[in-house]
């Protein structure tokens, strides 16, 4: 009785000790599209649980916070980030079932981001520019604005928008004249043209 009673204990732990795997790992992705804080249920989400009261995350995330002090929250709201500690910590190789990793996933993952981050963009507009973008190649300012029918790149929706692409996410960048691409980091499984 002892030996299985010690068996599931070891169980909860080892399963613990992955449930905080891919919180940490959820955090790193996070970090890598200069998001630094987010709320507890994108991080529950994205780690594949239906709520942060889930119990095995609840467990998990509640070490990480209060024992570990891998996790802070960010004043009175419903936000948290990274320590120092929790991100020399961050696990390599963890996969986040929640997040698909191919080159329409990540895409679909930034246009959420974006969305969520920059209150000027409008999920349907964005979502006409994220299809021209997502072949990889140049495209003109025209496109964007004769599919999405913004005047210009000075319209906020629009212009906000891109410069919250390029300068707070990284995911947009500028080339000649009034001609934008996806980085790199939209294409995990690289650029469809390559």
């Amino acid at each position: 009785e002892k030996v299985e009673t010690e068996q599931k204990t070891t169980k909860k732990k080892k399963f613990r000790s992955d449930v905080q795997d891919k919180i940490l790992a959820f955090f790193g992705q996070e970090l890598a599209t200069d998001r630094t804080h987010v709320t507890k249920k994108e991080v529950a989400e994205g780690c594949g649980f239906a709520s942060p009261g889930t119990h095995g995350f609840f467990y998990a995330w509640q070490d990480l916070e209060k024992e570990k002090k891998f996790v802070a929250k960010d004043g009175k709201g419903p936000v948290f980030h990274l320590t120092d500690l929790g991100k020399k910590n961050i696990p390599k190789g963890v996969v986040l079932t929640a997040h698909k990793v191919d080159n329409a996933g990540k895409q679909e993952q930034f246009l959420k981001i974006l969305v969520k981050q920059c209150h000027e963009a409008k999920a349907d507009k964005m979502k006409l520019c994220f299809d021209i973008l997502s072949d990889g190649k140049v495209h003109g300012i025209d496109e964007f604005t004769e599919t999405t029918g913004y005047a210009n790149l000075k319209s906020k929706g629009l212009g906000y928008a891109f410069t919250h692409m390029e300068k707070k996410m990284a995911i947009l960048e500028k080339q000649k004249g009034k001609t934008y691409r996806f980085t790199d980091k939209c294409f995990p499984e690289g650029r469809p043209f390559s």
